[in-house]
Parts: structure tokens; sequence; C-alpha cells
């Protein structure tokens, strides 16, 4: 599901969308942990240290937008632990991973679980942006009705932002991605502040 194609989406598909994907994860989070770690599920792979992100990207980030960035990175290293604690999930829900059927608009599957594993539970609901803050609102609204849990849309949106600042620490030196990483942050960053 490109980014491209969800504005294109009746309201109805849009609820009907993000709906499946709310109940599969919470059925991802209901499973049972000790079985999941006991078929081999380990902890989900950790972001760039919060000073090793800063100084990869330092040398590449227009000077513009460094100090919105210190203040993200911050108020990432600030938050409390997770109310909802550690879950099992799939943790990689952006567009590219969904089966999705344009003809249909309907949702067929979900592939790719290499990075699921154990992690925050908010930290689930941030990839979904790289699709649209409205799906991700979505999508949170049909979780909390199906789990009774309330989610944090300031703590989603806060690691959305730190994700992307991770991914250009971790590519800022690729020639090939680089640059396009940069972009998306810059991009987010601007679409941030315009809300």
């Amino acid at each position: 599901l490109l980014p491209v194609v969800f504005p294109g989406l009746s309201e109805s598909d849009r609820e009907a969308l993000a709906a499946d994907l709310a109940q599969f994860y919470a059925e991802l989070h209901a499973l049972d942990a000790e079985q999941m770690r006991a078929a081999g599920a380990g902890s989900i792979r950790a972001w760039v240290e919060p000073e090793e992100m800063l100084r990869r990207i330092w040398p590449i980030l227009p000077a513009e937008y460094r100090t919105e960035i210190e203040r993200t990175v911050m108020s990432w290293q600030e938050l409390p632990p997770d109310p909802h604690g550690e879950t099992y999930g799939f943790f990689d829900g952006h567009g590219w991973n969904m089966a999705f059927d344009r003809a249909r608009n309907k949702l067929n599957g979900i592939y790719d679980f290499g990075d699921s594993g154990f992690g925050s539970l908010h930290q689930e609901f941030i990839y979904s942006n790289f699709i649209s803050r409205d799906l991700t609102i979505r999508i949170c609204r049909a979780y909390e009705r199906l789990t009774n849990r309330n989610l944090d849309r300031e703590r989603i949106e806060l690691m959305s932002t730190v994700l992307r600042i991770s991914e250009l620490a971790e590519l800022h030196d690729d020639p090939r991605h680089g640059k396009n990483m940069l972009g998306y942050l810059l991009g987010w960053l601007e679409s941030r502040n315009s809300i």
C-alpha cells in the first residue's frame, strides 16, 4: 500500500483498512509472551543511540532543523516507560509490507515478519505513518475500541520522528539512500509543523 494510494480511498475503505490493521495488531499483541519467546522471538532491533544519532546526522542536517531535532531526541530520551509495557508485535507496518488489492481497495495480507519481536506497544503504531497520519489515527481508534487500551498520540508522533532520525543516522553516508532519508526526515518535519 503506497502512500500515494491512501488519499484516493473512500471513507469506508479507509475505515475498513484501519479496522483490519487494528485487528491484526490486537490479535498479535494478545499472543502469549512466553510461548513466543519459546518459539524464538526476541527483542526488536534497537535504534541508534541518541548521541550517536546526532553525531552522524549533524554534518548533513540543514542548520535550521538542528534545534528541532535536538529537542525531539531529548524528548524521546525523557519518555517514561511505555504505559502498556512490552508486547510481541509486528513493528514494521508500513505499506511496502502490505498485500493491498488496489482493484478492490482491500488488504489481502501482511508479510515480512523479519522485524517482529518484543518492543514497546506504542512503537507498533508508528510505521503506518509512512503511509498516512490519517491511517495511523484511524488504526489507533479502532485498536482502542478492540482492546480498551488508550494510546498516546503524542508519544506515537514523537517516536515516528525519532524513527526517521534513526534511519537517517544509519544511512547518512550511504551514497544511494542517505539523501533520500534526509529528504524523508525533512518532509516529515515540515508536515508535522503544519498540523
